[in-house]
């Protein structure tokens, strides 16, 4: 993503009026927030930036409404705003798989649940092979409730390729909603040793410890995500959950809290995390999803 981000700058560089190769750059700068790879605030806003020129450019492209519109749900809770960009993209690119796989995000995280898998099974259908689109489709139909869907679409992302760890993640992550604990420390495990960076498998996996029971393993997940001498960003909302499973509820809501004030990215899936519904009556928590603007 950061060497692509440098070849966009160039290209740029080379034509100012390139609208697509800003769309992709603001595409890249929020992508590295998604996954993992910086923190929020250092890159949505040129995410957004980016954007806005490419729609300055040339407001017939596609590719510019949805790389504005994920900057929008995802990091400026502007629900209203982003629904208008990718419809307007979708009736601009109706065929696109990327434009499909941005909105079936939005109407998961806006609670949308069937109207999000229908548009990610049509992304699915646009792009069959795109592996992340079934790993997401699995995490779409875990958020709606939907765990026997959810184990058998990361089944066929892993039936391409089984070391593609989002999917072994989606399906760990579907495993706990069934509780089937020893089979979601297996996939959460696998996902970790392959990727073993990446900060979603491991909260996950210190998440599934804290719910059934088992505390040191929990803790020694904390150990690796809270580590000062770490060099990968995690989101304040993934560390939340762990303590808030483990007990330490006001611990959680101050890390909640924390990641409020970052605007991290993904903290709009505590909506459907089952493990925080001890929260759901609580004062602080409510404000919470009021200022993310997930309840009235």
């Amino acid at each position: 993503m950061r060497q692509g981000i440098v070849f966009y700058e160039k290209a740029v560089a080379t034509d100012p009026n390139y609208a697509l190769a800003y769309a992709e750059m603001a595409d890249a700068y929020r992508r590295l927030a998604s996954a993992g790879f910086a923190h929020p605030t250092d890159v949505c806003p040129k995410a957004r930036q980016y954007a806005t020129r490419a729609l300055e450019l040339d407001r017939s492209l596609a590719e510019a409404h949805t790389a504005l519109a994920w900057v929008l749900f995802m990091y400026e809770w502007e629900w209203d705003a982003a629904e208008a960009e990718l419809k307007q993209a979708l009736g601009l690119s109706p065929k696109s798989f990327d434009v499909r796989f941005a909105y079936a995000h939005f109407l998961s995280d806006a609670g949308r649940h069937d109207e999000a898998v229908a548009q990610i099974r049509r992304a699915k259908e646009l792009g069959p092979t795109i592996l992340i689109i079934s790993a997401t489709e699995s995490m779409i139909l875990n958020a709606a409730g939907r765990e026997d869907e959810a184990v058998l679409a990361a089944k066929q992302a892993l039936d391409f390729d089984e070391n593609f760890w989002p999917a072994h993640l989606q399906l760990g992550l579907a495993y706990y909603r069934q509780k089937r604990f020893a089979d979601a420390v297996a996939h959460l495990q696998r996902a970790k040793d392959i990727a073993p960076t990446a900060y979603q498998a491991r909260s996950s996996l210190g998440l599934v410890y804290a719910v059934m029971g088992n505390k040191r393993a929990a803790y020694e997940i904390l150990n690796e995500l809270e580590d000062p001498r770490k060099d990968t960003y995690v989101p304040f909302h993934k560390i939340a959950m762990i303590y808030n499973a483990l007990g330490k509820k006001e611990k959680a809501l101050d890390l909640f809290d924390r990641a409020l004030a970052e605007r991290e990215v993904h903290l709009m899936d505590i909506r459907t995390e089952r493990s925080l519904d001890n929260l759901r009556s609580d004062p602080r928590f409510i404000r919470l999803l009021k200022a993310m603007r997930l309840i009235p």
